[in-house]
């Protein structure tokens, strides 16, 4: 336990209560309190540079992004709520595509990204208002300047992700909506442990390990005690929309994505509307909350 004793307590619930992360990934730790796993601070750093490195390639997530239309298109319409002319601001925007379908839908889009190839592509997208390379503490926006703030898939990947939300919340207008998106602990702790159960049959398959693991894997319960320390209320979590087809060529059966998705998003489905939305069991969450 003593190299546990470094991290000090959970980032998201406080909780001192920390164990090396049982699945023996070297540098992670699990919260007994809220069941985050995250990574040391020198794997973070690690991590982002690494992250940084590979979206610096050309576009290597263009089928990713087309994987994720009907979940863009599904959280348009939430905020469809906040009427033509809303001004929006995708953190982590990559190369533009949310941002671009936003526009079309008739929000005023602008974006934040630290790899510059990306930020550079993203201008370019139509209708896109703008678009900052670099941190967003340094971006200039005027506090309370945007409607709603977008998270899709970063706070996992964020050195800080405390820092982060006190950034977004001064950029909200009293009244405007966080949207985040990120990987279920939950989940992935379990399809991990199945895999290396089935890993010899699914080796044969030629099935890699489809879990997910990042500097911050939440549960929904760490994410809601993150969003409510940050100052956001009206915190709720979801199952967030599945991705279509296999963008990181997990499988080489065709259809065999497609097939385990359907099922998961089932299950995830049964689950929370029978625990009245207290159980999140899809691969990845989806949090939704206003400033006060």
């Amino acid at each position: 336990m003593a190299a546990a004793d470094t991290t000090c307590s959970c980032p998201c619930c406080g909780s001192e209560k920390l164990r090396p992360e049982p699945l023996s990934m070297e540098g992670f730790f699990a919260c007994a309190g809220c069941g985050l796993i995250f990574a040391s601070p020198e794997r973070r750093e690690c991590f982002v540079q690494k992250l940084s490195g590979h979206y610096g390639q050309e576009d290597p997530h263009r089928d990713v992004a087309r994987s994720k239309q009907a979940f863009f298109s599904r959280a348009l319409d939430r905020l469809g709520m906040l009427g033509a002319g809303a001004r929006l601001l995708d953190v982590g925007c990559g190369y533009g595509y949310f941002l671009e379908m936003a526009a079309g839908r008739g929000f005023v889009p602008f974006g934040v990204d630290i790899v510059e190839q990306a930020v550079a592509a993203a201008r370019e997208k139509p209708g896109v208002a703008g678009a900052f390379c670099g941190d967003l503490a340094e971006a200039g926006f005027m506090p309370e300047s945007f409607d709603a703030v977008t998270l899709w898939d970063v706070l996992m990947v964020s050195p800080d992700p405390a820092r982060l939300l006190a950034c977004v919340k001064e950029l909200l207008r009293p009244g405007g909506v966080l949207a985040v998106r990120d990987r279920n602990a939950a989940f992935q702790t379990a399809l991990c442990r199945a895999y290396r159960v089935f890993r010899v049959p699914a080796g044969l398959l030629g099935v890699k390990n489809p879990s997910v693991f990042h500097p911050f894997t939440f549960t929904a319960a760490s994410l809601r005690s993150l969003l409510g320390g940050a100052g956001f209320v009206e915190v709720v979590a979801e199952n967030s929309p599945l991705t279509r087809s296999d963008p990181y060529s997990v499988s080489r059966l065709p259809g065999l994505a497609d097939a385990a998705k359907a099922a998961a998003n089932l299950f995830a489905r049964a689950t929370y509307a029978l625990s009245g939305g207290r159980r999140v069991a899809g691969p990845s969450l989806l949090c939704w909350a206003r400033k006060p």
